[in-house]
C-alpha cells in the first residue's frame, strides 16, 4: 500500500495487494482518496467483489486507463501508448478516446497527450491531442 501511494509501480503494487488477503481490503480503501492510486483502488475493491460494480463512475476507467498508458511510457516510450489506440480502431474512435482524456483526473494525463500530440504517425489525432491539452490546460488555469 506505501508502494502504491508513492505513484511508483501502482499496477504492480496493486497486483501485489491481491495476494495480501482480506487484511489488504483497508489499505486498499485508505487509498481511495489518492489523486493518482484511488481509481485504481476503487477498480481493485469492485475486481475482489467488496464494492458493487455500479457504484464506478467513467473517469475512473479514464484514469486507470492513463495509469496504465503511463507506466508503459516509462518503460517503453510513447511507442505503447500509440499502438494501443491504433487497436482502438479508426481515426475516429482513437480521437474520441483522446478527446474524452480533457475530463481525466489523473495527473499525467497532460503528459500523455503531449506525446501522443508529438508522436501520432496520424495527423487527425496528433491534432486532437494537441487541442485537448491545450483546452485542458486552460481550464487547469482557470
Amino acid at each position: 500500500a506505501d508502494v502504491a501511494r508513492s505513484g511508483d509501480r501502482l499496477l504492480m503494487a496493486m497486483y501485489a495487494l491481491g495476494f495480501a488477503g482480506p487484511a489488504a481490503e483497508a489499505e486498499v480503501r485508505r487509498l481511495l482518496g489518492d489523486p493518482v492510486a484511488g481509481s485504481q483502488a476503487q477498480l481493485w475493491l469492485i475486481q475482489r467483489g467488496y464494492d458493487d460494480e455500479t457504484a464506478l463512475p467513467p473517469e475512473v476507467l479514464l484514469d486507470v486507463m492513463i495509469e496504465t498508458l503511463a507506466e508503459m511510457t516509462d518503460a517503453e516510450g510513447s511507442d505503447p501508448v500509440l499502438e494501443y489506440l491504433v487497436t482502438l480502431g479508426p481515426e475516429a474512435e482513437q480521437v474520441r478516446v483522446v478527446e474524452d482524456m480533457r475530463r481525466a483526473r489523473h495527473p499525467r494525463t497532460s503528459e500523455l497527450l503531449a506525446a501522443i500530440g508529438r508522436d501520432s504517425q496520424s495527423k487527425v489525432v496528433a491534432k486532437a491531442a494537441r487541442k485537448t491539452l491545450f483546452q485542458r490546460e486552460g481550464r487547469l488555469l482557470h
